[in-house]
C-alpha cells in the first residue's frame, strides 16, 4: 500500500484562478506481488488519484505486470 500528498505552493494556486484553478494533489495505491512460477512474477496494481487541477475528476487506475526472469 501506498499514499502521497503533493501540495501546491499558494503563490502558484493564486496565480490564475479562473483560468486554471488548482488544489493539492493526493493518491492512493494497492498493489500485490504474486510470485506465479520460479521465473515469473505478477503484479495487480489499482491507484486512485485525486488531480491538483479542480476540473478533473477523481481517476481510478487498475493495472497488471508481467515479470519474467531468465
Amino acid at each position: 500500500m501506498g499514499y502521497f500528498f503533493l501540495g501546491v505552493s499558494s503563490e502558484l494556486k493564486n496565480l490564475a484562478p479562473v483560468l486554471l484553478p488548482l488544489r493539492d494533489e493526493h493518491g492512493f495505491e494497492l498493489y500485490y506481488n504474486i510470485q506465479a512460477t520460479p521465473w515469473c512474477q505478477i503484479t495487480p496494481d489499482l491507484q486512485v488519484i485525486s488531480p491538483f487541477r479542480e476540473r478533473a475528476d477523481t481517476s481510478l487506475l487498475v493495472g497488471l505486470r508481467a515479470k519474467i526472469d531468465f
